[in-house]
């Protein structure tokens, strides 16, 4: 984006009004390549149970490529957006999604148009 984020973050943020706050894969690895893929910008350094709750919870918005992520989202009644990760399973988000109805989550190649359909939800059923 103009703000140098990959996959547009810092457009988003400005758009949505909100920080960008990183959370890495806390498997092996996952947190070096996160800081060369994502130098410069806010990446959760302590990685915990409690901190990963913590921050879902107090999010305005989610973008995520993890399943958790996407249930904390969910959980939390949180207006959010997931990237289907095919390293770790496409098949459990589609089931995911699909149970909730909320296919209209995905992000593909065009994040800008899903951004915009996602700002609100009513969780009540």
């Amino acid at each position: 984006d103009e703000n140098g984020n990959p996959m547009g973050l810092g457009t988003i943020a400005k758009k949505l009004g909100v920080e960008v706050v990183l959370i890495p894969d806390a498997a092996a690895g996952g947190h070096a390549l996160f800081k060369t893929v994502f130098d410069g910008m806010n990446i959760m350094n302590k990685l915990s149970v409690e901190n990963f709750i913590k921050a879902y919870a107090n999010a305005k918005y989610v973008i995520t490529d993890s399943f958790h992520g996407t249930c904390m989202s969910y959980i939390f009644k949180k207006p959010f957006n997931v990237f289907y990760n095919e390293k770790r399973g496409i098949d459990r988000f589609e089931s995911l999604m699909k149970i909730l109805n909320l296919g209209c989550r995905r992000i593909f190649e065009n994040i800008y148009r899903k951004i915009s359909n996602a700002k609100g939800r009513n969780y009540a059923r």
